[in-house]
């Protein structure tokens, strides 16, 4: 009798300490209060703020000079770079041109606006993920990105489906654009609803090369956080375009605080 309690002790700590799903236990995470980090901040803000004032001239020197590099490095210079002047195509594959970008810049009809719309359905272990994502071009410069990404796990008791809603919107630019080949990078705002109601951001970097049958790759890699938990993101979606629609097939690794996602699936998408 007493061999059977102590069996009966350890399954019962086992399944308490197993039971809570990793979309469950990422809620927790970002849920928690971080009052310790919090009381180190503002005093390495005091530290930070002392040392501040006793920068000298030279130091402004060296940050003026690393801040217009950066400037060069991440926007360009569109007086001297040719590719950062190509316009938008109406889709990818119109008539001649493979991609998002086109070096006809004198012909009017490619300087538009634009609207990129995608969805893709994934499943992994355990987990069911559905990712929204829609792009609005208005210039050729920059454009807005908006990613809702709903994830779905069944319980471990049977009992439902536990769900957590991520948002992200970005400010993104592309500073490579050539006809077959753009890469740029994304700066965001990370926001999750409902009972948790938390904002954090996110940086990142994506690109895009179209080869001549129709075919493109797309890649993502970004960086995030909420209450100080990491929310990183790496994509990569192989699209078979069919003029204004593609279809795609696409994987996904997302780390969500301690908990890591593999998911993968299919999906459509149209340029309006």
């Amino acid at each position: 009798m007493k061999n059977s309690c102590i069996i009966l002790a350890i399954f019962l700590f086992q399944t308490g300490g197993f039971s809570q799903g990793k979309l469950n236990k990422t809620k927790t995470e970002i849920s928690k209060e971080k009052t310790d980090k919090k009381q180190s901040s503002i005093a390495s803000n005091g530290v930070n703020a002392l040392a501040y004032d006793n920068t000298s001239q030279s130091d402004g020197l060296i940050l003026s000079l690393l801040y217009h590099a950066s400037v060069g490095l991440l926007i360009g210079n569109y007086n001297s770079e040719a590719q950062l002047n190509h316009p938008l195509t109406s889709y990818p594959f119109k008539k001649e041109v493979p991609g998002n970008y086109t070096k006809n810049n004198h012909n009017s009809k490619y300087t538009q606006f634009r609207v990129d719309i995608m969805n893709q359905l994934m499943a992994g272990t355990n987990m069911t993920v559905n990712h929204l994502k829609v792009r609005i071009r208005p210039t050729h410069i920059l454009f807005v990105q908006a990613d809702y990404t709903e994830f779905m796990e069944p319980r471990i008791d049977d009992t439902g489906t536990d769900n957590l809603s991520l948002f992200n919107f970005s400010i993104c630019h592309d500073r490579i654009r050539y006809e077959k080949f753009n890469l740029g990078w994304t700066l965001g705002v990370l926001y999750i609803p409902n009972s948790i109601e938390k904002v954090g951001g996110n940086l990142g970097f994506q690109m895009e090369y179209f080869w001549n049958k129709r075919l493109s790759i797309l890649s993502a890699i970004k960086w995030g956080w909420i209450n100080e938990t990491n929310i990183n993101e790496f994509e990569t979606t192989l699209r078979y375009h069919l003029k204004r629609s593609f279809i795609s097939s696409g994987y996904e690794r997302r780390k969500l605080g301690s908990s890591t996602i593999h998911v993968g699936g299919m999906g459509v998408g149209i340029y309006l």
